[in-house]
């Protein structure tokens, strides 16, 4: 059997993207909508997801022994301090972990291109649950403070060590995702 090239082939393709994949512009279309989309849900889900961001930091605050926390009312949480002092917390816009967790969706939908669908699906999963359970567990450790040493240390406690924090879990999202895409990645690889 001889293997002979076939130059008038290559030649037909020469310039042809579509027999190659997407044009450059095709992709980019594809990039921004996908971007807007990612913004629409996120302009639309703000009220919502906040909200149940503050039922799940009230429950989780409740679960470990604190019960000061009364009332729960849209992404506001009413605290009773140690002292008695009763003042109501607001999970804000930038509080939320909405905005961290759809722009690592966005990343990772638009870097692990190329990659099975599932591969993706599951990269992104663990990236977004890692930054939305680091939220609540941040936003509950503020709220502990504020229980336990008043309105001033809570706002110092989430602003200093909360953002911090921040920073480390929305970090470490991208990682897990990472590692996760990488990880299967070589599997696939060593079982061809």
């Amino acid at each position: 059997m001889t293997a002979v090239p076939d130059i008038s082939g290559l030649t037909a393709l020469r310039g042809r993207q579509t027999r190659l994949g997407p044009s450059p512009s095709r992709n980019a279309l594809r990039v921004a909508a996908f971007t807007a989309l990612v913004g629409a849900v996120f302009v639309a889900g703000q009220a919502p997801f906040r909200h149940w961001e503050a039922l799940a930091v009230a429950a989780l605050v409740r679960a470990v022994g604190f019960h000061g926390v009364l009332s729960v009312e849209g992404s506001q949480i009413l605290l009773s301090s140690g002292s008695g002092q009763l003042f109501w917390v607001d999970i804000t816009p930038s509080c939320s972990s909405l905005g961290p967790a759809l722009s690592l969706a966005l990343i990772v939908t638009i870097m692990s291109a190329g990659n099975p669908a599932s591969d993706r699906v599951l990269a992104g999963m663990a990236g977004i649950a890692s930054i939305v359970v680091g939220n609540v567990v941040r936003i509950g450790l503020s709220v502990v403070v504020g229980l336990l040493a008043g309105r001033v240390s809570l706002v110092l406690f989430h602003d200093w060590v909360g953002s911090t924090f921040g920073f480390a879990y929305t970090v470490g999202g991208f990682v897990l995702a990472l590692a996760v895409l990488l990880r299967r990645r070589k599997r696939r690889r060593e079982g061809s």
